[in-house]
Formats: structure tokens, sequence, C-alpha cells
């Protein structure tokens, strides 16, 4: 909290300053200039005065907490929107004596399943807590104020936390385990940042696995969003919409043509399939296997593509019972790629080698930063105009 808030206030005293004391990069108009130029920025020993506006914190522990209100007091303040406590509570839980307070209100949110959501912050920068055991009092808050509050991973809480903070277009940079982004038990989780409406992934940046040894030895990566708009969930919602009614007719055609090609019934009894000709059947059965079929299968018929995908027809007919309370009778992974291949963009994927320092017996010495680069003086470069091997990693995310 305290890097970021010299970092903003360095970037709005000192860079790109013109003639009349301040960043003119941010605006022209009178209210700019008003607060560029009070006593948000100035005299030099309160210059981080804004931030006891703009920036908030929550930490459970209480030393720690402590630690961080004394810390901000020490740089310039900002330490009045520190909440020593669980990051997880009701927002009508962080209560202060001084005004503002953002992190106090919420309001039901139609698209969150009329659930609480604060809507208040532009950007979000944390390293949540990962599985920990929750006390009972918080148990029975997020059964109530979380889609996922019966699940047992603490950090995709946070997850869904974050989308309550969230402004639209609002951003997040957050550290992972990277177990979220690819295991089964974490397949929910995916799909409520990917799919299920809420965020538009930009990049995610896998980090060396000591990064946060000796403490801790579990593989991350930072995961970088931005929360959508209404009408960016809405059209992700009718797409998923159209795709699971497609699915549900598809699965049920599917099933017939086994059950047909099985002996155990017959064509001419059942509605969806005793009107298809052969080619139709076959066309059937090309849409529900499409990530399986290959060249080699064009000459088969519907009889022969049943014998050999057997255990994939029997798969892709499945409904995934851990997500229909939230996603519907559907089996996700078809649904999803069938929505994602109409509503497909490119994410930033990357891996980073060195990320400042690494530990020796004799302590610590300095190592490049693959996350960002630096001129003579330690200024962050924006956009200096250099392409690095790392735009290479660029791809398409697989999410299956």
């Amino acid at each position: 909290m305290i890097e970021y808030m010299k970092f903003v206030t360095k970037n709005m005293k000192y860079r790109n300053r013109n003639a009349d004391g301040y960043n003119a990069l941010l605006g022209t108009a009178r209210a700019v200039k008003d607060k560029l130029l009070s006593d948000w920025f100035y005299p030099n020993h309160r210059e981080n005065k804004w931030a006891q506006t703009y920036i908030y914190g929550s930490e459970i522990n209480c030393n720690l907490g402590t630690a961080a209100k004394v810390n901000m007091i020490l740089h310039g303040d900002g330490s009045t929107n520190i909440f020593v406590k669980d990051g997880l509570l009701p927002f009508s839980k962080y209560e202060k004596e001084t005004a503002p307070n953002a992190l106090h209100g919420s309001d039901k949110n139609e698209l969150y399943q009329n659930r609480e959501v604060n809507g208040q912050f532009d950007l979000i920068l944390t390293n949540p807590p990962f599985s920990v055991e929750l006390d009972n009092d918080i148990k029975k808050s997020v059964k109530h104020d979380f889609m996922f509050g019966e699940k047992k991973n603490s950090e995709n809480l946070f997850v869904e936390r974050w989308y309550q903070l969230l402004r639209e277009n609002g951003r997040l940079a957050v550290v992972l385990p990277e177990s979220v982004f690819d295991t089964t038990e974490n397949k929910y989780i995916r799909l409520f940042l990917y799919k299920y409406k809420y965020f538009t992934i930009k990049a995610i940046v896998s980090l060396p696995q000591i990064s946060f040894e000796p403490y801790t030895s579990t593989k991350t990566s930072i995961l970088f969003a931005q929360k959508k708009t209404a009408a960016e969930v809405k059209a992700w919602n009718d797409a998923w919409d159209s795709a699971s009614k497609e699915y549900s007719h598809l699965v049920t055609q599917t099933k017939n043509l086994i059950a047909v090609a099985n002996g155990t019934k017959q064509k001419a009894k059942l509605p969806s399939i005793k009107k298809l000709t052969a080619k139709q059947e076959r066309e059937v059965l090309a849409k529900m296997l499409k990530n399986y079929l290959t060249e080699l299968d064009d000459e088969l018929d519907v009889g022969a593509l049943i014998n050999k995908y057997s255990e994939e027809l029997d798969d892709l007919c499945t409904i995934d019972k851990d997500t229909k309370d939230t996603l519907g009778f559907v089996n996700t992974w078809w649904v999803f790629d069938e929505v994602a291949s109409k509503l497909d963009y490119d994410v930033f994927m990357a891996e980073a080698d060195n990320i400042v320092y690494k530990r020796t017996k004799r302590g610590e010495r300095p190592m490049p930063n693959d996350l960002y680069r630096a001129d003579l003086s330690g200024d962050i470069l924006f956009d200096d105009g250099v392409e690095t091997t790392i735009l290479d990693a660029m791809r398409k995310i697989d999410w299956n």
C-alpha cells in the first residue's frame, strides 16, 4: 500500500510537470488543478494526504493491521481507511468514525443473483490468503453473501469479493495460486472469472516457484483482469443461454441415436430424430464431438462414430452437477467452448524467471525484474517502445 501510495504521488506531482507546476496530462479543468495544487499533495510532509480519501485496505491480523496503520501515518497518512477486520465481512460491518467510507455501503445487483455489491473501487491490488479455514461467523455470512459461499477455497471467495468491490471497468492485479487456473476443483471459479459473466482477462503472468519462500512454496501467478459492464455481461449471458438450448437439444438427439444404435429403442418412436436423414444424424454427432473429430473420421458413419467415441459421448452427455445451480443443466465445457468461439479474445500470457531478488546463503542479491523495466534513475518505464521476448508469449488461453 505504501509503495502504491508513493508511486501515485510521485507521478501526480513530478512527472510531466508544466510551467504551472502540475501534470497537464491529467487534464486542464479547474477542478483538476485545484486538487493537484491543494494540500492533497503539498506541502511535502503531507504529500500523501490524498490517500485519506482514496486508499483502502483490510487485514485480519491485528498486529499487521496496526503496523500498517502506523506505517501509513509515518508516510503521510491514508491510515483512516485501513480496517483491521476480515476481508470477507458484509460491507455494513466496515465502520469508522470519520467520513468518507466507500467500503461501508452496498446495493443488491440483479446481475449477481440479487446479492450485495459495493461497486465503489477502481483498482484492487492484493495477495489473498490461500485455502485458510474460515471462522464460524464468516462461514454463515459468506453462504448468504457469496454465490460460492459453500466452497472451501478461500482465495476463490476473494475473487467474488473483488467483483463486489469494483466499479464497471474497474481493474485488478492479484496473486493467486496456479491451481485456480488448472485444477478440476477450481473449475467453477474459472467459469466465474471468464464465463460466469464477470471479468475480461487481460493477462496471466506465472511467477517463479521461489517467489514467496520461505513462507510458502505454492506456485503462483499474477492475474490482471477488468470487470465487465452490464452490457458485456448481458451479451455473454445471451450467448450462453443460446448455446445451452442448443446443447439440450443435441443431448436428447445424441442419446436417442446411441439407443437406436444399441438396439434398445426404435427410431420411428423418437420424435427428436425420427425425421433425420443419415447425413443429418451424422451432423448431430459431429456437432457434439466438435473437439474430437479428425479428418480420418470423415468417412465414418453414425454407427462407427458412436462405437469409436462412446466414452467421449458419454462424458459430453453428462450434466455437471457441481455447477448446475448457477450454470444450468448442461455440460459446462461444451457450452463454454461454444460461447468462447463467438466471444473470444486474446489473453497475454508470460512466465517471469526473475522478480528482483534471489535468496542465497549470503542473503539477497539484486536480480533483473521481468515484471517491469526502469530507467537509470529507477523510474518505471510505462511505454518505451521496446519489445521484449516476453511479448512472444502472447497466445490464446486454453481454459479447459
